[in-house]
């Protein structure tokens, strides 16, 4: 599976502006506005990945915070939810994947009827029973 620029102009409409970055303090603002030839890096970046099935080992770290939930949290972390910020572009990366995963599996009957929550289906009687 080769990633292209198309890809990722096709993903931008849909990342939030609102995120917070992960370790690196890349925002998907960032993303959006990087030019052609920074994007070719990023998609040469991206494809070396999934052609080595390598991740970046600074794409697997993250930053974990402890938030209060809306009670007196009385210095107890089971009274906070986690956070997980992870980094951007391997966000950029998986969302891209999980596009195209979704774009074969919704125009093709690969997943048993009980299989197919979450599929955005391409043709509406496709996965009519």
């Amino acid at each position: 599976m080769e990633i292209t620029i198309d890809d990722i102009i096709n993903i931008f409409p849909k990342l939030s502006r609102r995120k917070a970055p992960g370790p690196s303090k890349i925002t998907n603002e960032d993303l959006i506005h990087l030019d052609t030839y920074a994007l070719n890096i990023l998609i040469i970046l991206i494809n070396k990945c999934l052609q080595l099935e390598i991740i970046p080992t600074k794409w697997k770290e993250a930053l974990l915070f402890p938030i209060p939930k809306p009670h007196d949290w009385n210095s107890k972390l089971s009274n906070t939810r986690p956070i997980t910020l992870l980094e951007t572009p391997r966000k950029l990366m998986v969302s891209i994947i999980s596009n195209k995963l979704n774009n074969i599996l919704s125009s093709h009957i690969i997943l048993q009827p009980n299989n197919r929550a979450g599929i955005d289906y391409l043709s509406s009687n496709l996965y009519e029973s």
